[in-house]
């Protein structure tokens, strides 16, 4: 018997695009935007890189913005308040592949509401003020429950006589 001749073959084993992430919520915050996704069903045979988070203003995501994490949560903040946001996020795999696109969630976040408005302090008796004002309208997104009044002294320093007041 003679011993059998080697064979050898090279195989190219390709990956494939991974499936898109499910972009589950879109919690609106104070001028941020907390986005929540599951991972991809299917990496194509690679490992997760990363993620690229797009949010933008503009339905055909015109003036997007974009950044990675590796994390299936993120705060995406510095936004506009009352502004409609649009997210999506994409996986991105060590053999270099991006996924599709995600579903798109919108959210709009809140942020300060305005200052109120003429703001009239009348001194009723020794010690006693009685204020008045115009409520803003706008409440930054979210309804205001309530003011707090500071007082300060001829100098300019807060005073322990601040008191809150809830609507």
């Amino acid at each position: 018997y003679s011993a059998a001749t080697p064979v050898t073959q090279t195989f190219n084993i390709n990956a494939i695009t991974p499936t898109a992430p499910t972009l589950v919520t879109a919690e609106p915050g104070a001028y941020r935007i907390v986005a929540t996704w599951t991972a991809p069903s299917d990496l194509g045979g690679s490992t997760l890189t990363n993620y690229i988070i797009s949010y933008a203003q503009q339905s055909d995501f015109a003036d997007e913005m974009q950044f990675t994490s590796t994390n299936l949560s993120e705060s995406i903040g510095g936004l506009l308040k009352q502004h409609k946001y649009r997210i999506r996020v994409a996986a991105v795999t060590s053999a270099h592949l991006t996924s599709d696109w995600s579903n798109v969630l919108e959210a709009t976040p809140f942020g300060s509401p305005a200052a109120a408005t003429n703001v009239v302090p009348v001194q009723t008796g020794t010690g006693i003020v009685q204020i008045s004002w115009q409520a803003t309208t706008d409440d930054g997104g979210t309804p205001i429950t309530g003011y707090t009044v500071r007082a300060y002294d001829s100098l300019g320093n807060l005073s322990d006589k601040s008191c809150s007041i809830m609507t």
